[in-house]
């Protein structure tokens, strides 16, 4: 009875990746040392894990585990595509704010430049609808930047 539970924790152990017995039955075609069971040995070594050397894994188990295994391998591939994917994104978004603000600014001092170059009376005049225009192309930058600073911290946060 007390060696059926310890084999019965073991098995559990196995599939929460802490323990697998180093004389695992090898399947035909693997080299000693290779191989799932090979492999958790060795994660459960450096883990400083000690195992039963009496526990040995059916073919079915080391099916179920090595789908578990690539199961697991597949949605990690996916998630960091999906984050690669997500990163373009965002890089190409900031790409067209810094574009879009950069081309108002340069529309803003050719819109300066032109006010200088009109003579003293007319200057003064084109010199302050100058100021009020630009003092709103910054309003309208400095918007959009904290809009997508916001927008920003609300995908952070999900």
């Amino acid at each position: 009875m007390l060696r059926e539970q310890g084999c019965a924790q073991n098995r559990r152990a196995i599939y929460s990746e802490q323990c697998v017995s180093p004389k695992k039955e090898r399947e035909p075609g693997f080299e000693d040392g290779e191989g799932m069971a090979g492999k958790l040995a060795e994660q459960a070594k450096r883990r400083g894990i000690e195992c039963e050397d009496n526990l040995r894994m059916t073919t079915t188990e080391e099916r179920v585990w090595q789908q578990t295994l690539m199961a697991r391998a597949k949605r990690d591939a996916e998630e960091e595509e999906r984050t690669e994917i997500r990163l373009v994104q965002e890089a190409a978004r900031s790409r067209i704010r810094r574009q879009q603000e950069s081309d108002e600014i340069r529309e803003i001092r050719r819109a300066r430049d032109a006010a200088r170059a009109r003579p003293s009376g007319e200057q003064d005049e084109a010199m302050r609808q100058h100021r009020h225009v630009a003092s709103a192309q910054r309003d309208r930058i400095r918007i959009g930047r904290e809009t997508s600073a916001d927008s920003t911290k609300t995908k952070n946060r999900s």
